[in-house]
């Protein structure tokens, strides 16, 4: 299910991210973002199954609501710091 939202998420994401960048920096930031998102998706299934392993599966997905939850939180200051641009 997360796949599905994802799909149309992070390509959106990368985009703009990519395109607030000048042109001679897109290739080192498609970079970065291409290493930090496997070793996101690498560490974080350990971290997961870990605490799978350790506490069972519905403290598991717990932990997987925290990092969103904080998310959440940090999105509305950010936006008010950085203003529409």
């Amino acid at each position: 299910m997360i796949g599905f939202f994802m799909a149309k998420i992070y390509p959106t994401l990368c985009s703009s991210v990519l395109s607030s960048q000048p042109e001679n920096l897109q290739s080192a930031m498609a970079g970065l973002i291409i290493i930090f998102s496997a070793l996101g998706g690498t560490i974080g299934s350990k971290v997961i199954s870990e605490i799978f392993a350790q506490f069972g599966g519905i403290t598991a997905f717990y932990f997987v609501l925290i990092p969103i939850i904080f998310l959440v939180l940090i999105i509305p200051p950010y936006a008010k710091l950085h203003g529409n641009k």
